[in-house]
């Protein structure tokens, strides 16, 4: 659980990730991690629906972002904006094979400057310093 001071840090962090980063996330992240998927008709196809659905499960094991900041998943709030702010500097998300299926499901770079700017701001407001 949580003190009330970093509930305080973590609601303005929260704050700020709904104004900038959320919608960002939406558009580019919310199909795999969190539970407002947009499947896409191919859904339905058996083959494709298993692997499609077990994708989504184990993507929100290493992240869920229905919920907004903090998220879900198996990382505290600090390693899981070390692992937004390196998935973004690499641009290892989405996955190969999501990339293939959906043209331009990538980040611009506003979008991944914007999220990197979220990043390092929410790291400072929770460093102990």
């Amino acid at each position: 659980l949580f003190r009330s001071s970093q509930l305080e840090i973590f609601k303005a962090i929260n704050e700020d990730y709904l104004k900038t980063v959320k919608p960002i996330f939406k558009n580019s992240c919310f199909n795999c991690h969190s539970s407002q998927n947009q499947l896409p008709w191919y859904h339905s196809l058996p083959l494709v629906k298993g692997l499609l659905d077990s994708d989504i499960q184990e993507s929100k094991k290493h992240m869920d972002l229905s919920n907004d900041f903090p998220f879900q998943g198996h990382g505290t709030p600090q390693e899981d904006l070390e692992a937004i702010g390196k998935t973004v500097r690499d641009g290892t998300m989405p996955p190969f094979r999501y990339r293939m299926m959906h043209w331009g499901s990538g980040l611009s770079k506003t979008e991944k400057e914007a999220i990197l700017k979220w990043v390092e701001e929410s790291q400072k407001k929770l460093s102990p310093n």
